[in-house]
């Protein structure tokens, strides 16, 4: 499947998980929020990476390399920071709320895998983060430099792994989704509740 297939792909899903929030918001129902919710991020996330990923790997210019080099680094880091509380105790709490208990084991273990990567790779992100991005070093030259000394190829690899461990989630969210249809294919509409 070309990248341009998985965007859309991964775009239509966005606008689908979000689509499905509105309509529950509307009728003042948020049984599914922090599910649909979670799920709006996580694909969010993937797109950013998957764009970045692909303008860095396909670019011949080296300040533009650099450039998504670093947006790469700052959207791992900022996800990573956020993913513990994201698949946390909420999302768990209303996977059990509708008895969909078979899906919380396997969100554990790759919370559990990012949460590997993450302790292996945050150093590393979080530096460029602080010093080439976000806050950016006083001295323009030292920024330059550091710059300059972004490992392009380390960025990309680390974005591959993030991409693989989001696709298991999104993956894992896609069973779950299927399965509310079912029920609601089953039970009906949805009541007010919570």
């Amino acid at each position: 499947m070309d990248i341009n297939e998985i965007l859309k792909d991964l775009n239509l899903g966005l606008i689908q998980d979000f689509a499905f929030c509105k309509g529950m918001e509307a009728r003042n129902n948020f049984r599914y929020i922090n599910f649909y919710e979670t799920c709006i991020y996580v694909k969010t996330i993937q797109s950013d990476l998957i764009i970045s990923s692909n303008n860095l790997n396909k670019n011949n210019n080296e300040i533009e390399n650099k450039f998504y080099a670093r947006i790469i680094c700052l959207t791992i880091y900022e996800y990573f920071n956020d993913i513990n509380n994201i698949l946390g105790k909420e999302l768990s709490d209303e996977l059990k709320e509708i008895n969909f208990l078979e899906f919380i084991t396997s969100l554990n273990e790759i919370g559990k895998e990012i949460n590997q990567l993450k302790k292996k790779r945050t150093a590393f992100f979080k530096e460029i983060r602080h010093e080439t991005i976000a806050h950016r070093n006083k001295s323009k030259t030292k920024l330059l430099e550091q710059i300059f000394n972004i490992d392009e190829e380390e960025v990309l690899d680390i974005s591959i792994e993030t991409i693989k461990l989001n696709t298991k989630l999104i993956s894992l969210f896609s069973q779950i989704t299927k399965k509310i249809s079912q029920y609601h294919t089953i039970n009906g509409l949805l009541k007010n509740n919570r």
